[in-house]
């Protein structure tokens, strides 16, 4: 699978760059496109992205051809080929088996479309710190695995720490091989290089039994970055849980609390925070690692208003509707 490349020009993230070597950047166009999705639900897409340019600093443009396209809506299971720098969002149904990556539970409606393109928008537009401090070491890898993970890297990956040593990722096989312990990772004493593709003996590495489950790392390094005072990522509208987390993810005090209540409806992170008395930041790094790994979406729940139209006459009973308001009415979209 052909996705983000990880290289200086491609390597962007979600998750802002730690303290002062966050980098700002202006909004960029988002250009999606559709593939293997109902002709119907293309229809909704369109409209929306009509209805969200503009919104809250999206810049959209909808776009036949997948080769000009830098998003991509896909249905069904199977993963597609996308250009270089294509961030996919998957239509999934609620309960279906989690898949990492950026997803969204149909029907697409403002709120849920909103949410996912905004994540999208930061993805593309953001550019990792390879040269974070080395007291930020984990947040700098919690970046690079959300990254990749959120724009579904299906290859074998290498970041390379600056003494020498590194880590390699299989992000298909959710495995990683490195030489540093869960602690050392953890203690965050390291600077991340510049990650590139593995080789084959990087390669038969992480194939070997000593590797380690990715997914084990994100959740403690979640649950590690929730009890410091790192800067958690920004998220925008409601989160749902579409499944519950791993073990390990609940091994927390409030954990279960937390998940249960987002199992039953949608909440922002400082909603599920004063539901579950947690702190702010640790709930934020959990929805993150969520997100990354597949096991919440962005929800449709609590639409926000929809984007200021020019003012004009009422329709007569006699005027026919438009198209777009015949959507609007029949699938409800706010």
């Amino acid at each position: 699978m052909h996705h983000l490349q990880p290289s200086s020009a491609t390597g962007a993230t979600t998750l802002p760059a730690p303290q002062a070597a966050r980098t700002a950047v202006a909004p960029q166009l988002l250009v999606i496109g559709a593939q293997d999705v109902p002709d119907k639900v293309q229809l909704v897409l369109r409209s929306l992205i009509r209805l969200l340019d503009g919104h809250e600093g999206l810049r959209l443009q909808h776009a036949e051809a997948l080769a000009d396209c830098n998003v991509v809506f896909v249905g069904g299971a199977s993963v597609p080929r996308l250009p270089g720098r294509c961030v996919t969002i998957s239509l999934v149904d609620a309960g279906s088996a989690p898949a990492t990556g950026l997803s969204v539970v149909p029907p697409l409606r403002l709120s849920n479309v909103h949410a996912v393109l905004h994540l999208a928008a930061r993805l593309l537009a953001e550019t990792p710190a390879a040269d974070a401090p080395s007291d930020d070491g984990l947040a700098a890898l919690f970046q690079a695995l959300s990254h990749h993970l959120l724009s579904r890297e299906r290859r074998v990956t290498v970041l390379p720490l600056l003494d020498g040593r590194q880590i390699i990722v299989d992000f298909a096989a959710e495995r990683l091989h490195t030489p540093l312990s869960t602690d050392e990772l953890l203690a965050g004493h390291y600077r991340l290089g510049e990650p590139r593709r593995a080789s084959q003996d990087e390669r038969e590495r992480v194939a070997q039994a000593t590797a380690s489950r990715l997914r084990d790392l994100v959740w403690r390094a979640a649950q590690r970055l929730g009890e410091t005072d790192a800067r958690p990522p920004a998220l925008h509208g409601r989160v749902r849980l579409q499944r519950w987390p791993d073990a390990i993810a609940l091994s927390r005090p409030g954990m279960p609390r937390l998940c249960a209540q987002l199992t039953r409806r949608a909440l922002d992170a400082q909603q599920a925070a004063a539901d579950t008395d947690m702190a702010p930041a640790a709930v934020q790094w959990f929805l993150y690692a969520a997100l990354a790994l597949g096991i919440a979406a962005p929800s449709d729940e609590d639409a926000p208003t929809a984007p200021p139209s020019r003012p004009g006459p009422a329709p007569t009973p006699s005027e026919p509707r438009s198209l777009l308001g015949r959507l609007r009415e029949r699938l409800k979209l706010w």
